[in-house]
């Protein structure tokens, strides 16, 4: 090696520095996202097979009171409650099945359109659901539910924004392209190129 090309590689060796620690910071939130979608998707099943939110009846307490201003939920309000939670269940399973299989493939490439799909559908949802809780009057979901799930997904999301590409097709740099191998890969792993004809 000459001594020019010694110091080439000196002066190249912070960016590449930089941008392993910046793969470590992209694997480690991918992960996160797949280990969470996953355990969200179970949580909305046990749902469907206790009918309930929680084993404690914590939630049922605090809607029968912010709701009907009793202590417990009716007996015929329990029952409309259990049934209620099993379609909610079935959806909200079905959402995060879709959410980890975006952050699965489309996070590997690094794919725009994952990543403000994933953004777009849990903004939406706290928007929405936020609303109409407050409008009945129902804090105690805002609060115990919906900023607590928005956290656990919002951190990541926020982290993990710098690392996708615009767009991934004609005239966007290879190495803007660049993505883990299926399964996530690991820091220092040779990038692919993913491209659209």
């Amino acid at each position: 090696m000459t001594p020019e090309d010694r110091t080439i590689v000196k002066e190249e060796a912070p960016d590449v520095q930089l941008r392993l620690t910046e793969d470590r910071a992209f694997v480690f939130w991918r992960r996160y996202l797949l280990v969470m979608t996953a355990v969200f998707a179970l949580q909305g099943v046990s749902w469907m097979a206790f009918g309930s939110f929680d084993p404690f009846g914590i939630y049922s307490r605090l809607m029968a009171r912010a709701l009907l201003d009793a202590p417990v939920l009716t007996p015929e309000a329990d029952a409309v409650f259990s049934f209620a939670v099993v379609p909610l269940g079935a959806t909200t399973a079905g959402f995060f099945v879709l959410v980890h299989f975006l952050v699965r493939f489309g996070f590997a490439r690094r794919e725009r359109w994952s990543y403000d799909a994933v953004v777009a559908g849990v903004l939406v949802w706290f928007a929405l659901d936020s609303t109409i809780s407050v409008h009945h009057g129902a804090w105690f979901n805002v609060g115990l539910v919906n900023v607590p799930c928005l956290v656990v997904l919002g951190v990541p999301l926020w982290f993990l924004r710098r690392h996708f590409v615009a767009d991934v097709g004609p005239g966007v740099p290879a190495d803007r392209a660049r993505s883990f191998p299926r399964g996530g890969g690991s820091a220092g792993t040779p990038a692919t190129t993913t491209r659209r004809p």
